[in-house]
């Protein structure tokens, strides 16, 4: 269902890949290693073609994957801003919940 999202790091020119998302914030999986504390914009696309770009701050990141080629999972908040930035994201936690009741 997430694959409905796509995220982009727009201060570092870095696709990412959206593990988790909620209200509050949202986890990536990527091939750079993101600091604890940083602030970044991130682009989010939907499926059906919306976009919104967001500001956030780093929470936590961890190792993953080999020693060949590390990837890295990092946790972000999103910072105060206005409404309408965090209207798509508000979309697809909503759509998640959902399918996630239809499971059940």
């Amino acid at each position: 269902m997430l694959s409905a999202l796509d995220g982009y790091g727009v201060d570092l020119d870095l696709k990412v890949t959206v593990l988790e998302i909620s209200l509050g914030g949202f986890s990536v999986e990527s091939p750079e290693p993101f600091v604890v504390g940083s602030e970044h914009a991130f682009l989010f696309s939907a499926a059906d073609g919306r976009e919104t770009m967001v500001r956030c701050q780093c929470r936590h990141v961890k190792m993953s994957g080999g020693l060949g080629k590390p990837t890295y999972i990092a946790g972000f908040e999103f910072l105060p801003q206005p409404a309408e930035n965090l209207e798509l994201i508000a979309d697809t936690v909503a759509r998640l919940q959902r399918h996630r009741a239809r499971q059940v």
